[in-house]
């Protein structure tokens, strides 16, 4: 951009321009699921990023599209205890405009659309991984409650356990103050089953690190 607004950090990095994009909280709630069970919560948006806190328990989510403009957020717990988790919806600029104050800074590209606008809250990324665990678990520790977003398929597939039982398998994450523990083998609930052995899918699935530090608790 040859003239414009521009925003550095202390590394002269650019963080704000007329080409910057980002995810802004739209919604936020509180959700608990009992054991072998699910709940949903349905949201408005049009490319819906959601980001979950766990707060007791482990946690499995996914996202199911309802129409155009509304979609079900599918949490599950495991098998022998409950979950308790923070949701936060993000969604594209454009689709969030409630405010609760009419002061604040407002950057527009050269299209006069605008890129970012002070009185939002943005995604604030900790950073990514892509785990290789297929069982066990595997933890990270950051400077703040991190919440997250799993970027894959939440559902593995499902295992039978017995002449007559079967075991439905996700990925989920759990936390204990700032520190994250995500499991590639959630065992969901059980139940009847006639179908063979089962499978599991190993699709590869990355996860993403989010800052709740300044989202509504």
């Amino acid at each position: 951009m040859p003239s414009g607004f521009y925003v550095r950090n202390a590394d002269s990095f650019i963080q704000i321009d007329g080409s910057h994009q980002n995810l802004v909280l739209k919604d936020a709630g509180n959700v608990s699921v009992g054991a072998s069970s699910s709940t949903t919560v349905r949201v408005s948006a049009q490319t819906p990023c959601v980001a979950v806190r766990p707060d007791q328990g482990v946690v499995v989510y996914w996202l199911n599209r309802v129409d155009a403009t509304s979609w079900d957020i599918v949490f599950s717990a495991s098998d022998n205890q409950g979950a308790t988790a923070r949701w936060f919806l993000f969604d594209r600029q454009d689709e969030v405009t409630e405010f609760k104050t009419d002061y604040g800074l407002r950057v527009s590209n050269e299209f006069g659309q605008v890129v970012f606008d002070s009185r939002q809250r943005y995604m604030r990324v900790l950073g990514m991984v892509t785990p290789t665990i297929s069982t066990g678990s595997v933890s990270w520790t950051f400077d703040e409650i991190p919440a997250f977003v799993l970027c894959g398929t939440a559902f593995r597939g499902w295992l039978r356990s017995g002449a007559n039982d079967v075991r439905y398998i996700g990925r989920g994450a759990s936390r204990s103050d700032n520190t994250l523990y995500y499991y590639p083998t959630v065992v969901m609930r059980s139940g009847p089953w006639n179908g063979g052995d089962g499978y599991l899918y190993d699709f590869p699935a990355s996860i993403v690190f989010v800052g709740t530090k300044f989202l509504p608790q």
